[in-house]
This record gives C-alpha cells, sequence and structure tokens, in this order.
C-alpha cells in the first residue's frame, strides 16, 4: 500500500527506476483496492455496482503489462472485488455455488490489451 511513497524518492534519483515508476503506482492501487473490498466483506456491507466497476475498471488498466511485468494478483483482487458485492447472496446458496457465482463474475469480459 505504501510502496509508492517509499519508491519515488529511489526513482527520483535513479533513471533506470524511472521505468517502474508506474508500476509502483500500480501496486499501491492494487493494495488500496483490496484493502477497501476486503473492509465491505469484513463489514459484510455489499458496495455498490458502480464501485464495483469502477474497481474492475481500474483493474483493467493495470493488467496491461508494464516494463514487462504484470502482476499476479490482480486475479485474486477481482475475486474480492466480486465476493464484496455478492455478499447479500452469500446466505442463499451453498459454499460451492458462491465460490463459483464469485468466480463468474470476477472474470473480465475482454481480456485485458498489450
Amino acid at each position: 500500500r505504501d510502496a509508492g511513497a517509499k519508491l519515488a524518492p529511489l526513482m527520483e534519483n535513479s533513471p533506470a527506476l524511472t521505468e517502474a515508476k508506474p508500476l509502483a503506482q500500480d501496486l499501491q492501487k492494487l493494495a488500496a483496492i483490496g484493502l477497501e473490498a476486503l473492509t465491505f466483506i469484513k463489514s459484510k456491507n455489499a458496495p455498490s455496482a458502480e464501485w464495483r466497476d469502477k474497481q474492475f475498471a481500474e483493474l483493467d488498466q493495470i493488467a496491461k503489462p508494464k516494463a514487462a511485468l504484470e502482476f499476479a494478483v490482480v486475479s485474486p483482487v477481482r475475486l474480492l472485488i466480486s465476493a464484496a458485492f455478492e455478499m447479500p447472496n452469500r446466505k442463499n446458496t451453498s459454499a460451492t455455488e458462491w465460490r463459483e457465482r464469485i468466480r463468474k463474475s470476477a472474470a473480465p469480459s475482454v481480456p485485458p490489451k498489450n
């Protein structure tokens, strides 16, 4: 979550690390999105569809490779967002059905473009 702030001084003084700046910013966004989703899950309050859609759009941007690197945690964060949004439906479904519902709703509608 604090990667961007901690890495910024290093990146400013190192031209070789300039390419890493967007990655640090994306990592910071990923952490914030994941923590917010976990907060919704913990509180058992579902976020709005607008929140979910905004987070998915942000993750689609983050998922685009930069500096020959892709974040492996984008898919798990998508699952957290879906789980948070689907919390109200958890009571009415079995664990297996709920996991499948989360998995399907977390899948990107279109694969990220390189």
